[in-house]
């Protein structure tokens, strides 16, 4: 199937003008990365690739250091309700923390520090 530019340039498409005003958005700024871990894994995951560089990334915060994930993964594994949102948990070798829904699986991160089990971003 033909591209639309390649439509368009062989004239099968015409072009149709916009009607009413035009619309914008601000500046990104890097709070905008901030995660809220209550969100479902999906939010959050978006959030990861939508911030993904050149933009600095999805954050939260391990006590008063910066916890950023640079890359995510759904695992559609319900997390128990026991289980607050953000607690980090490994299982079989694979970090995950909790969503408000289910865990989320870390597949690259930066904090500098070693990771444990029962940690808790917020």
């Amino acid at each position: 199937a033909a591209g639309v530019m390649t439509r368009y340039l062989r004239g099968e498409i015409a072009p149709v003008p916009q009607t009413g005003p035009a619309s914008k958005f601000r500046k990104r700024r890097p709070e905008d990365g901030r995660v809220d871990f209550r969100w479902t894994a999906r939010q959050i995951h978006n959030l990861v690739r939508a911030v993904a560089p050149p933009y600095p990334g999805a954050f939260g915060f391990c006590g008063e250091t910066e916890f950023w994930i640079d890359r995510s993964a759904l695992t559609g594994q319900k997390k128990p309700s026991v289980v607050s949102p953000g607690e980090i948990a490994n299982e079989d070798g694979q970090w995950r923390v909790a969503a408000g829904d289910e865990w989320l699986a870390i597949e690259r991160w930066r904090y500098g520090k070693p990771l444990k089990p029962g940690m808790r971003l917020t």
